[in-house]
């Protein structure tokens, strides 16, 4: 069983995501976390490190003509995707 000695934090966004985490039924998010940290090399999904404040923020940062690296992965992408997927699926 998961508990949280500080679920009572009232910043938005950050309740909602503790009580999920740590909720007696397991549900996606702890899946999520779970899964990734018993990875031999640990990670987290994006989504744990922002609220819905700040993924507004970070979409509205991708939008900015200075922020050319979203821009760039999207344009390469349909170039590279043929011989992406053929590496991928390569043993």
């Amino acid at each position: 069983m998961l508990t949280s000695s500080n679920a009572s934090t009232t910043e938005a966004g950050v309740n909602d995501i503790e009580n999920q985490l740590f909720s007696e039924t397991p549900n996606l998010l702890q899946l999520e976390a779970i899964e990734g940290l018993t990875q031999s090399q640990k990670t987290l999904p994006a989504k744990f490190f922002y609220d819905t404040k700040g993924s507004q923020l970070f979409d509205q940062i991708c939008e900015l003509d200075d922020y050319y690296p979203y821009r760039t992965e999207l344009a390469l992408l349909p170039r590279i995707a043929k011989d992406l997927s053929k590496m991928l699926s390569e043993p």
